[in-house]
């Protein structure tokens, strides 16, 4: 079951080869943006909220199987992010309370993958402390404030989807 505080849980997800799945991604999301630290490219423009768009509408089969398998019955968004070596993000809580998709986001629901996890790279989510980002999980970055450093030399991709949850 899924409460509002519960921190972090692993994700299980099927073995995928993660260069198609990127590139799949990347053929997928639209728009693009830099922020944070971050190098950001996602399906909605800036703002993960609702509407929904559904499986049946995600024209990519491995990314509609990708997010089946994780969990997910309808999405509301799903990015792809890089931090480049040196840099981090600054503690902070993901602040969607306002937002009408707040329901489907609240508790362990946003899926993190570090799917390109280079040494170095430093997840640290409130009480919990460094994640073990090696592994899919679900992840509550709304009731828990989290940070990253990346101390390492190569560039750290994570995979970022919020949705309904099955």
């Amino acid at each position: 079951n899924n409460d509002k505080y519960t921190p972090w849980k692993l994700c299980d997800i099927p073995r995928i080869d993660v260069d198609i799945l990127l590139n799949e991604l990347d053929s997928i999301l639209p728009y693009s943006q830099e922020t944070l630290n971050l190098s950001v490219k996602q399906l909605k423009n800036k703002t993960s909220d609702l509407p929904f768009v559904e499986l049946k509408d995600i024209s990519s089969r491995v990314v509609r199987d990708f997010v089946e398998s994780a969990g997910y019955r309808r999405i509301i968004d799903i990015s792809v992010q890089k931090l480049e070596p040196g840099a981090y993000v600054p503690i902070h809580r993901d602040d969607h309370y306002q937002r009408h998709a707040y329901p489907y986001m609240k508790g362990c629901t946003k899926l993190y993958w570090a799917c390109s996890n280079p040494e170095g790279v430093h997840f640290k989510l409130g009480r919990s402390g460094i994640l073990p980002i090696e592994k899919p999980l679900l992840v509550n970055t709304i009731e828990h404030p989290h940070s990253l450093v990346h101390e390492g030399t190569d560039v750290r991709t994570s995979i970022l989807v919020y949705g309904e949850r099955c």
